[in-house]
């Protein structure tokens, strides 16, 4: 990446010549320099620049605005805005406006230098983001096109309906296991928990416990646009890698919504991680304002995360599983659905693997 076009825009030539020494003796080769924010901007649009250094107080305009016409451009570019006056409004405002970080004058070698890696980081997860995106949408876009003309032929036909119907929901969600086993199991156990769960609340009808199973097993599905790298990873993430994956249920729900299924498939997929008080994502909605279904499917799926094997840890036990229910009921998680859920598990006996193993229904079967 040090080969790629870094631009330093400042009309102080002490300040651009600064910059660039100390990019050079890190390696940085690829330096571009504009004095004006017009002429950043035209360098931008002839050639893709991932990353500028902008002073705030340019002759034309100001470094914000320079900013907001690069990204504009090329919408992954990353900005480093420096400024030489104390004001906190004006850092708020850049750091708003998507600016990656900031830097007071004078310039430090240090500041910079970590600045220019974290928006490498941070350009470099986006762009493996796109890459992805646009090897799989057109595939994913394919498959649903395939399975929303198959759902549509076996609509004319009740009887075979129900049957196929749930082996083209089976191979739907497998197909994430291409790229992410965890992932593919993650489904279907969580569907066998979000049934059981639902049938112990007794005010569900068979139609609805399907779509809650059905929901559950293809609410991840939004994660093949993630980086594969990013789902197996043997370490925690940091903040900026959990918002590439927070996006997953948005396009679950993206992908759900062409599918003509008829209930709100699509819609509890993309609620399963709102919390009840609003802390969740990716709309922050709070209480009723939450779908029962995705209530249900939010609770099965913190559980099974729990008690599954990860790439970077090992089972945190049943235990555990429920010490955090208890904790969340009515804060977090639905208190219906938290008391129901224990009852489950203590129908298996404190041994969830049991329901997952014993259970057929979720993997495919009759």
């Amino acid at each position: 990446m040090k080969n790629s076009p870094i631009l330093i825009v400042d009309d102080t030539y002490e300040i651009v010549g600064l910059i660039k020494d100390i990019l050079i003796k890190n390696g940085y080769t690829n330096l571009k320099t504009a004095e004006t924010g017009r002429d950043a901007v035209q360098q931008c649009l002839k050639e893709v620049t991932p990353i500028s250094i902008i002073d705030v107080n340019l002759p034309d305009m100001t470094g914000l605005e320079v900013m907001t016409q690069i990204k504009a451009a090329f919408p992954p570019a990353k900005s480093i805005i420096i400024t030489g006056m104390e004001d906190e409004n004006l850092i708020i405002e850049a750091l708003q406006k998507d600016a990656c970080d900031y830097i007071r004058k004078p310039v430090s070698q240090d500041r910079l230098l970590l600045s220019i890696k974290r928006c490498w980081k941070l350009y470099k997860l986006e762009m493996a983001n796109i890459e992805y995106r646009d090897k799989l949408e057109e595939k994913v876009e394919e498959r649903t096109k395939k399975v929303t003309q198959t759902l549509e032929e076996l609509k004319l036909s009740n009887l075979k309906l129900g049957k196929v119907f749930r082996s083209m929901i089976d191979a739907l969600s497998k197909t994430i296991q291409v790229r992410d086993v965890y992932t593919a199991k993650h489904q279907f156990n969580v569907a066998i928990l979000a049934r059981a769960i639902a049938v112990k609340m007794k005010r569900f009808s068979e139609f609805q416990l399907e779509s809650i199973e059905w929901a559950s097993k293809l609410h991840d599905i939004g994660k093949l646009y993630v980086p594969a790298d990013l789902l197996t990873t043997p370490r925690l993430l940091d903040n900026d890698e959990k918002k590439i994956i927070q996006k997953h249920s948005l396009k679950s729900y993206e992908i759900l919504n062409q599918i003509p299924f008829d209930d709100n498939i699509a819609i509890m997929a993309l609620q399963h991680h709102e919390r009840m008080d609003g802390s969740g994502y990716p709309n922050g909605l709070k209480g009723d304002e939450i779908l029962i279904e995705s209530r249900i499917l939010a609770v099965a799926d913190v559980v099974e995360a729990v008690i599954a094997h990860r790439s970077y840890r090992p089972s945190l036990g049943i235990d555990m599983a429920i010490s955090i229910l208890k904790k969340e009921r009515g804060t977090l998680l639905c208190r219906d659905a938290v008391d129901a859920c224990i009852e489950v598990i203590k129908d298996c006996d404190n041994n969830l693997e049991s329901l997952f193993t014993n259970n057929t229904r979720a993997d495919g079967g009759d």
